[in-house]
């Protein structure tokens, strides 16, 4: 193999292990801030043990509709499990296509990722 393609393919290896040491952050930023989210909204529903109590409060008046709206969405969240934020969706996919191009320039060069 000559020096050049040697090069390339220490590159792309060194390449690699930055792309995946970016995803485990990101990977890590999203787990936090799904922790915080879970956090807030175990304090905002922990007046209520069930979704109609939250229906209840709203039709004696003790919370407003917008407020109403909010702790059923935050319900159903807990029910459902949070949907990753938009962001995340973003990077992570970019994330593996940066690395999917870097272990193919590897393979191109005869070795191996």
């Amino acid at each position: 193999m000559n020096s050049t393609k040697k090069e390339a393919i220490q590159l792309q290896t060194w390449w690699m292990g930055v792309i995946k040491r970016v995803t485990q952050n990101v990977i890590a930023e999203e787990d936090r801030r799904q922790g915080k989210a879970k956090a807030r909204s175990e304090d905002k529903l922990a007046d209520y043990a069930k979704r109609e109590e939250i229906q209840e409060a709203y039709g004696y008046g003790f919370i407003t509709e917008k407020q109403m709206d909010k702790l059923l969405d935050l319900w159903d969240e807990r029910e459902n499990g949070a949907k990753p934020d938009r962001m995340y969706e973003l990077k992570i996919k970019l994330l593996t296509e940066f690395y999917q191009m870097a272990k193919q320039v590897i393979e191109d060069a005869g070795g191996t990722p």
